[in-house]
């Protein structure tokens, strides 16, 4: 763990047992949390590199792991695409709450767009290829792990790859075919398109402002040509 502003690094480094797929920082930014192919989640001091739980166990590998909005519960997925929410406790007599996430329907594909948290939900998304490949943003209310929502993207075909912070918006990206890098956002309550640019790619990042109504394209034609970045008021459905 790195200090941003000076480039110094804080602590001691977090000592795992084996691999770890994927690692969030808590809301506060106090804590961070680690996926392992140890078959454990855990949850360390910034600080100090030390353990702030006892370690959370699954019955396999642990792919991805995020915090609730709050920093009180901890969302992991398993190795067979499995949801738990665990609650975060540092008393290692109290055994921490864990509620099982309804499994979304179709084919649920973390590694594309993530989990997001928002308000009470959880948000991702899952993929039906009845008629065709089609996103769908699914939320999950924290507490109790049931399904609130499941909105398609009406007459999408690509992946989901980033959320706005209110989770109202995400953006899609065409990973092949012609033309190869389509850039899109949409309503996730209507699930109906804002706006798209056959031209442009979302590049690194998350493309979305943090009040989220713009969003980030670049444009990259040919090698050594320069890049072009394109800025979209969303509100309005054009660049601004």
């Amino acid at each position: 763990v790195w200090d941003w502003s000076a480039g110094q690094k804080l602590g001691e480094p977090l000592r795992h047992g084996s691999r770890v797929n994927d690692a969030a920082f808590s809301p506060d930014g106090a804590r961070v949390a680690t996926a392992s192919d140890d078959n454990t989640a855990r949850v360390w001091d910034v600080a100090t590199g030390r353990p702030v739980t006892p370690p959370l166990c699954h019955a396999g590998d642990v792919r991805a792991v995020r915090f609730s909005p709050d920093g009180r519960w901890l969302v992991t997925e398993g190795d067979k695409g499995t949801l738990t929410l665990s609650e975060i406790t540092t008393d290692p007599t109290n055994k921490p709450r864990r509620v099982e996430l309804e499994p979304a329907p179709g084919t649920f594909r973390y590694q594309y767009g993530g989990f997001h948290c928002a308000g009470n939900t959880l948000m991702s998304c899952s993929y039906t290829e009845t008629g065709g490949w089609q996103p769908h943003i699914i939320r999950w209310e924290i507490r109790t792990g049931k399904i609130r929502s499941k909105i398609p993207l009406r007459g999408c075909e690509d992946i989901v790859v980033a959320y706005s912070e209110d989770g109202k918006r995400v953006a899609t990206e065409r990973p092949h075919g012609p033309p190869p890098d389509l850039l899109r956002a949409w309503d996730t309550e209507t699930g109906e398109e804002i706006v798209k640019d056959e031209s442009a790619r979302r590049g690194s990042g998350n493309p979305f402002s943090s009040d989220g109504k713009r969003l980030v394209g670049r444009i990259h034609h040919k090698d050594g040509e320069p890049v072009k970045v394109l800025v979209w008021d969303l509100d309005q459905g054009k660049v601004s």
